[in-house]
């Protein structure tokens, strides 16, 4: 049927019944078309926002160490290598510690991984309910941690970690735990100028964390 037709219709409301016809087929395929592109459109935008959900999923999974809800080792090492960055850029101070914790073995050992795990969380709710706002924790692996101090020197972490021992302390006299609370740790305040790249600043930390563990021990023997 041809516009013209429709017009001479659509004045005088006079139709044939071919006319007709061919009306009701024109609007049923007009329906059906828009019906069809807007169920189209409605499964792109679920299928879109179901593949939107699923990245944010993984990129949190990957981000996120899953037994204590902190920054994963590559998602902590990279908000270390930023604020290594920010400090160069803004001249502020960073400052990171390497955190291991103390007789995980043998608490694993003596009384199975279910309590080893909790000690694992339960000393790093205690280290993250601590820490500042823009401090970020994150588990290397295992039973050691990585602490991001962003605008602060060597001082001012040592001076968190006091508070955060005290807390380890505090929970040591309570006994609420068949273990203690405790861990050897290493801080190191980012140098531009004598650290190359974040390996070496976290090889720093590593060392002097170690050399902690190691007088630590030594106490304990005498």
């Amino acid at each position: 049927m041809s516009f013209i037709s429709l017009v001479k219709i659509a004045k005088t409301g006079v139709i044939n019944s071919a006319g007709t016809s061919n009306l009701n087929f024109y609007m049923l395929t007009s329906y059906l078309f828009i019906t069809a592109f807007s169920l189209l459109l409605i499964l792109l935008v679920n299928r879109n926002f179901i593949i939107g959900n699923n990245l944010e999923s993984y990129k949190f999974k990957a981000e996120t160490d899953p037994l204590t809800g902190v920054l994963s080792r590559e998602a902590g090492i990279n908000h270390m290598k930023n604020e290594m960055t920010r400090s160069v850029l803004k001249g502020h101070p960073m400052t990171i510690a390497y955190v291991d914790v103390n007789e995980l073995k043998r608490v694993n050992d003596h009384y199975g991984h279910k309590e080893g795990d909790k000690l694992i969380r339960t000393i790093t709710d205690i280290i993250q309910s601590n820490l500042r706002e823009f401090d970020v924790i994150a588990r290397l692996g295992g039973d050691e941690f990585l602490l991001v101090f962003a605008r602060c020197n060597e001082d001012l972490a040592n001076k968190v970690w006091r508070r955060i021992n005290d807390e380890f302390l505090q929970v040591n006299i309570q006994g609420v735990h068949r273990f203690r609370l405790s861990a050897s740790v290493g801080f190191v305040q980012y140098n531009a100028s004598k650290h190359r790249n974040s390996t070496d600043l976290l090889h720093e930390a590593d060392e002097k964390m170690y050399i902690h563990k190691k007088h630590s021990k030594e106490k304990v023997k005498m």
